[in-house]
């Protein structure tokens, strides 16, 4: 039976920034027993100690394993237990940082000291190791597919250094290419989407350990295989997406690890030069508010948090007040049922006005303060779109009609408006889309409907079969286009009768507004206090998403409006 851990643990002192590194003392044989010895370092001034950090899913915590801590039986998580064994050396001792034992879990006050400095942490290691799964076959059957997308990206982005300009630009953020992948890539992905599925990628918080280390390797058993490689094939296979199949395209796993690929990599990712370098970075709720407002105030770009709020808040969220809800909720898995699909910045709702912060009051850096205009208010809502709602010919039918009927009758809006707003103002591709586009395979889309009472898929066409302008091809990037937007999504028709689309938590009487400096228009929530808010997400909404009607506001005299966001 294990003992107590009382006596094993020094107290740290918080202004030395002090930790305890994991002496794992070296075996002959991996089924020997786990003897490890504590030492005290600090991370503030002088040289930095060496180390290396262990990345990994703790799982159960409520199976436990036995170690010897310097001679003691302690008991520790099962899954912390499993990665020290599988990287004890046989010829020396190795030096880690492993949060389950090198933190005091009896001590609330040292968890929270050594969370507040986890970004230090993984930031002064000297090498990460990312334990994904136990079994060696995960990565050495998928080692073929994943050579063959490294190997596209490199043959198409010259070694890769037209590799972030392919994925991105700076305003409009990831791109989506119009040629899929060789027929002899898209073939194997299979097995390697195995390795996408394993829980690690799952979340978004594992965003600091996989970006602060020098350098990670990911294991599979004994396998490994540089981290750096994974993430670069997940951005690839993002940019691919369009072509991807049916399993592939809606991956939780894949869109996690190219969002961690978007903050992580210091060269190639979108935010990584900003954020993820930075020494500043600490604990999870400090490194999420710091980057987003980071982003706000150095890019100018509100919209990079907020889109990340609309995809990750959840019916209830706010009614909880345990996060500021300008903070993306990156301490959580992705919610393939719940989630929507991001969609992409095109848009210039703000106008040519730039971010203007406010001092937030008495200093709370909880509290987001900006200046922009109230637009409207939310009047009707439908349900949240759903996949299965989607997929349903009967419910998209009836759910558009209904909107149809609405807008025309009482605010004398036509077609034009809702078939952009059914998809956001964005085609199948998330490329800008035109009216005329829109409202051209917006009549084909239904048109196909009536005939054959089913869905036109994408998936299921050959790029090159049909003419672009046939009906059949205009009816299925239309639905496709269209689920893009609108799953886990709401419709909606403001108080002065813009049709749009907002985020799943909204509710009537909710504020649309817009934020300077926003790309998109953004719902908020009135709180009690005057010009306080809470963020409910982004949203699109016809006739203010080129920035024209923000700009008119400004050629009337109109004041601006303060918005407090908490």
């Amino acid at each position: 039976m294990a003992t107590t851990t009382y006596g094993l643990y020094e107290r740290l002192d918080a202004s030395r920034m002090e930790i305890r590194l994991v002496i794992l003392k070296k075996a002959e044989y991996r089924t020997d027993d786990l003897h490890c010895e504590l030492r005290k370092v600090a991370l503030a001034g002088g040289s930095k100690p060496y180390y290396e950090t262990l990345s990994y899913v703790w799982g159960d915590v409520t199976t436990k394993c036995d170690i010897f801590l310097h001679g003691q039986r302690t008991a520790i998580g099962a899954s912390a237990a499993q990665v020290l064994r599988q990287f004890r050396g046989s010829g020396r001792d190795r030096i880690l940082w492993l949060d389950q034992v090198s933190i005091n879990q009896a001590d609330d006050v040292e968890r929270s000291q050594q969370v507040a400095i986890m970004g230090e942490i993984y930031a002064n290691s000297a090498h990460g190791f990312v334990w994904l799964t136990p079994d060696s076959n995960t990565l050495t059957e998928a080692r073929s597919s994943l050579d063959g997308v490294l190997e596209n990206a490199c043959n198409s982005t010259g070694q890769l250094a037209r590799l972030r300009e392919t994925l991105y630009d700076d305003m409009h953020g990831p791109h989506m290419s119009d040629r899929p992948l060789p027929a002899s890539v898209a073939s194997g992905l299979e097995v390697l989407f195995k390795i996408f599925d394993q829980p690690w990628f799952q979340r978004l918080w594992v965003v600091q350990e996989a970006a602060l280390p020098k350098a990670s390797t990911a294991y599979c058993g004994d396998v490994g295989v540089a981290l750096r490689e994974l993430l670069i094939c997940a951005a690839w296979l993002r940019y691919k997406w369009v072509y991807l199949p049916k399993f592939a395209a809606r991956h939780v796993g894949l869109a996690c690890a190219a969002v961690i690929f978007d903050y992580a990599d210091n060269k190639y990712g979108w935010f990584a030069e900003r954020y993820a370098t930075r020494p500043c970075l600490s604990g999870l709720m400090k490194v999420l508010q710091d980057a987003t407002r980071l982003a706000i105030v150095e890019r100018g770009a509100s919209d990079i948090g907020f889109s990340l709020v609309d995809i990750l808040n959840h019916p209830g969220d706010l009614d909880k007040h345990d996060w500021p809800s300008w903070v993306p909720r990156w301490n959580r898995p992705w919610d393939e049922d719940r989630d929507p699909a991001s969609i992409r910045n095109d848009h210039r709702a703000g106008g040519t006005g730039t971010i203007d912060l406010l001092s937030s009051p008495n200093a709370q850096t909880s509290i987001l303060g900006l200046r922009g205009l109230v637009v409207s208010s939310v009047q009707v809502r439908s349900p949240t779109w759903t996949a299965d709602d989607l997929s349903q010919v009967d419910v998209v039918s009836r759910r558009v009609e209904h909107f149809r009927q609405l807008i025309a009758k009482q605010h004398n809006v036509g077609d034009s408006a809702l078939a952009m707003t059914l998809v956001a103002g964005l085609d199948y591709m998330v490329n800008p889309c035109l009216a005329q586009s829109a409202i051209r395979r917006f009549a084909a889309y239904y048109g196909f409907v009536e005939r054959s009472e089913d869905h036109p898929r994408i998936h299921n066409l050959d790029p090159g079969c049909l003419a672009p302008e046939d009906d059949t091809r205009l009816a299925a990037e239309y639905g496709q286009a269209m689920y893009t937007a609108c799953k886990s999504r709401r419709l909606i028709i403001t108080a002065d009768g813009r049709p749009g689309l907002g985020p799943q938590v909204l509710e009537c009487d909710d504020v649309v507004a817009i934020l300077y400096g926003s790309i998109w228009p953004v719902i908020l929530r009135p709180m009690h206090e005057e010009d306080h808010y809470q963020l409910c997400g982004i949203a699109y909404v016809d006739g203010i998403m080129d920035g024209k009607w923000a700009e008119a506001q400004k050629t009337k005299g109109r004041n601006d409006d303060s918005f407090y966001l908490h």
